[in-house]
C-alpha cells in the first residue's frame, strides 16, 4: 500500500463521505476509466481508499489533486 491509498477506519467513515468512481467523476467532470482503473490511479497519484474491494474518494482529496494538477499543466505566465 502507498501513501497515495489507505485502509479506513470506523471513526475515518464518520468524518467524510465517501464518493463512488461515478460521483467523483461526475462531481470533477473526468472519464470514470480514469478512476477505476488501478494503473492510472497508481500513475497520477490520484488519492484513493478501498473499502473492501471498493475504490471510493475524498472530494476534499480530489478538488486538492485536480488544482494541483492544474498548477503543474499550466504555461507559465
Amino acid at each position: 500500500m502507498n501513501k497515495n491509498q489507505s485502509t479506513l477506519t470506523a471513526e475515518d467513515l464518520l468524518q467524510e463521505r465517501l464518493l463512488t468512481v461515478a460521483e467523483t467523476a461526475h462531481a470533477l467532470n473526468l472519464p470514470s476509466s480514469l478512476l477505476s482503473n488501478a494503473a492510472k490511479r497508481e500513475r497520477l497519484l490520484i488519492p484513493h481508499y478501498y473499502i473492501n474491494k471498493l475504490v471510493r474518494f475524498k472530494l476534499n482529496e480530489m478538488l486538492a489533486w485536480q488544482a494541483q494538477r492544474a498548477r503543474k499543466e499550466a504555461p507559465d505566465a
